[in-house]
């Protein structure tokens, strides 16, 4: 379709040179593998010691360790959010990269 070999190394080297945070490819990619190869995401919320603008705080579990949670079992929902700012932020760059209409 694109007539051109395309893997995840080429399309990090073409988003890099046009000044493209990258960072959530790997997140994206390894969230992919936990939960198509390895486990069903959890969810869990999290109280938070204020109330602006929630009292609580979904997080994506990635393995069920009780009520225990440390850095590593989870990702919480707003880094998702973060991360899809970032990637649509960048749309304009895939357009012209892959010629998507």
């Amino acid at each position: 379709m694109l007539q051109k070999p395309l893997d995840e190394k080429t399309i990090k080297n073409a988003l890099r040179k046009r000044g493209c945070d990258i960072r959530w490819i790997d997140v994206l990619r390894d969230e992919r593998i936990t939960y198509f190869h390895d486990t069903a995401p959890w969810i869990a919320l999290r109280k938070l010691p204020f109330a602006d603008p929630a009292p609580f705080e979904m997080l994506i579990v990635r393995r069920h360790t009780g009520y225990q949670r440390k850095p590593g079992d989870y990702i919480e929902l707003r880094e998702y959010q973060a991360l899809t700012r970032v990637l649509m932020s960048h749309w304009p760059s895939f357009r012209v990269l892959f010629w998507i209409r």
